[in-house]
């Protein structure tokens, strides 16, 4: 099994260093990385961050939005699976990839993987009228014992084994099957819901979605807080977050897929 790795980048060169680090320092053989420059600034844009090989830089002169920085990395992976990550983790486990390699073969049919996920989607009351976005929920929260997620912050259920069968997944580790056609959908906006939808999207192909028990941990929000990434996109973060999942409750509510929401496993 082959693995590439995606990274998108807004600036940041420090996290984004140490979360290089720790990946290929902890890695078990060879692995093309594949760093999205979502518009950064000089000197940042011309930081070449110590890639070699294969490794690719993609450049875009401005943010283009997450969703559709991972499809320009999905197209351009030649590997079987891409760990699509941000850049603000450090990774702990030594052979990270033999780990992944492990659990998607023991699982079995695997379409996304990651590390940190939710046993649902969406609240019981999800169509009451008028939507509110907190119907939209993620359910029971999860990550294995490993994972430097802290329960007590997170609020998350641990597991000890190797991998659990989940509903959904978070964006900071999305480990998605290159044949199997996926693709982030863009119309969900900049930053939001696309990691949700791409683990619906394996379920609706009837493909596994699973959490694997990583010992990682993602400090959060770098990029995010550190960057004003939402006004060129004429709109508030908090108006970019609200506005993402309408076109996610269309896509996935009432029957329009072969499942819907709510979503539970």
């Amino acid at each position: 099994m082959k693995i590439s790795v995606s990274i998108p980048v807004l600036n940041q060169p420090e996290s984004t260093q140490k979360t290089l680090d720790s990946l290929k320092s902890k890695q078990s053989k060879e692995i093309q990385y594949i760093i999205v420059d979502n518009g950064s600034t000089p000197p940042v844009r011309d930081w070449l961050i110590g890639l070699s090989g294969d490794d690719i830089v993609i450049r875009n002169e401005q943010n283009v939005g997450l969703p559709k920085a991972l499809n320009q990395a999905l197209i351009v992976s030649d590997a079987d699976y891409t760990f699509f990550t941000h850049s603000d983790i450090e990774m702990f486990e030594q052979d990270w990839d033999l780990k992944i390699e492990q659990a998607i073969e023991d699982a079995g049919n695997v379409g996304v993987a990651g590390f940190y996920g939710a046993y649902g989607i969406g609240s019981s009351d999800i169509y009451r009228t008028p939507y509110h976005f907190t119907q939209l929920v993620r359910v029971i929260p999860v990550a294995g014992d490993r994972c430097k997620q802290d329960p007590k912050i997170h609020g998350h259920a641990q597991f000890k084994e190797l991998w659990k069968k989940v509903a959904v997944l978070d964006g900071f580790s999305l480990i998605v099957k290159n044949e199997a056609g996926f693709v982030f959908d863009e119309s969900f906006g900049p930053h939001h819901m696309y990691d949700s939808d791409i683990a619906l999207q394996a379920y609706n192909k009837g493909m596994q979605v699973i959490c694997i028990n990583m010992d990682v941990i993602h400090y959060g929000g770098r990029t995010d807080v550190g960057e004003d990434w939402a006004t060129p996109f004429g709109k508030t973060k908090q108006e970019v977050h609200r506005e993402a999942h309408p076109p996610f409750y269309e896509k996935w509510g009432g029957g329009r897929q072969n499942i819907c929401l709510p979503f539970r496993v």
